[in-house]
């Protein structure tokens, strides 16, 4: 007799490429011993490459089984 019962599964994957036009970074610094922050543009190219997995699994009993945990 099967207790459990794999009823879905799925499996995802992305990829996502972006390339910045214009980028800004927050550089903090210290001046006269004062904590400060700075919002600079940084010059050059600047891009990014991100993959993303994931995988999904739904179990659950059968129709009319006994589970106990």
């Amino acid at each position: 007799m099967e207790l459990i019962n794999v009823s879905e599964a799925g499996l995802n994957i992305d990829y996502y490429y972006t390339d910045f036009a214009k980028q800004m970074v927050l550089n903090p610094y210290t001046f006269n011993n004062e904590n400060k922050h700075r919002i600079e543009n940084l010059s050059g190219k600047s891009y990014s490459h991100t993959v993303q997995f994931d995988a999904t699994q739904v179990w659950g009993p059968t129709e009319g089984a006994l589970c106990q945990l």
